[in-house]
């Protein structure tokens, strides 16, 4: 395994870091992005045998959905991988990947664990130190971002034409109450409900519309999404307080 990975390094004797044993505390970004297959019928991207991303072709489809790569491909269409993506996607001509985006200070961990011959993938663990048990640890795919109990929170980056919308339309609260068909916003599996609590990695603190005026919209949108809190109004009660359509 080559490309940007590169080469296994020695390890230090009688190292205990809890990265070179393939597992970390530290929390990776998760991402819903949606890449459609170019001109020349690839995506612009090769892989590890885990799935992980080597090299992301400059002007490729894989870059201009905001690929990168270290990027871990851990869903396809809603389905987790069981196996290797090119024995997934066959002939697809886009697809919807939940990826797993570890900090950058962990690098050079990935390439020590994962390069090795025979390795699992790199693992994010909640605790301190290995697991006390010799129960299988989590998967990385299970460890999603809560913001509460019973509440998901994501990112996603929404692709649009030119000229066009994002497809989504939000309330005083910044709850999505539509969600155009076939949209970008539709393309990336955002749901009415759905409350909007950053924007381009910036806290949502205050109505959507009063930071769409400070911000020029281009190509791409970046949202973080929360998801399976209950409103605390009906939703339905709320359409008229809209205040920002995308």
């Amino acid at each position: 395994m080559q490309g940007l990975l590169g080469r296994p390094k020695e390890r230090r004797a009688g190292s205990l870091t809890g990265t070179f044993l393939g597992w970390s505390k530290e929390t990776p970004e998760y991402l819903t992005l949606r890449v459609e297959r170019g001109s020349n019928g690839a995506f612009g991207l090769h892989l590890n045998d885990h799935n992980r991303i080597n090299v992301v072709r400059s002007e490729s489809a894989a870059a201009r959905a905001g690929l990168k790569a270290f990027d871990r491909i851990i869903m396809v269409d809603g389905v987790g991988l069981a196996a290797q993506i090119q024995e997934v996607i066959k002939d697809r001509p886009a697809l919807l990947l939940r990826v797993e985006r570890p900090p950058s200070r962990l690098h050079r961990d990935i390439c020590l664990h994962e390069n090795e011959k025979g390795s699992t993938p790199f693992t994010f663990f909640k605790e301190v130190g290995p697991p006390a048990s010799a129960a299988p640890p989590t998967t990385a795919s299970d460890n999603r971002m809560k913001a509460a109990e019973g509440c998901e929170r994501f990112t996603v980056i929404l692709s649009r034409d030119e000229g066009s919308h994002f497809g989504l339309e939000v309330n005083a609260d910044n709850v999505l109450v539509s969600v155009d068909v076939n949209s970008a916003a539709d393309k990336v599996g955002l749901k009415t409900v759905d409350r909007i609590v950053g924007i381009e990695g910036y806290e949502l603190s205050v109505p959507l519309p009063e930071v769409l005026q400070k911000l020029e919209l281009g190509h791409n949108l970046r949202l973080t999404i929360e998801r399976g809190v209950e409103q605390t109004r009906d939703v339905s009660n709320s359409i008229h307080a809209l205040n920002a359509e995308l």
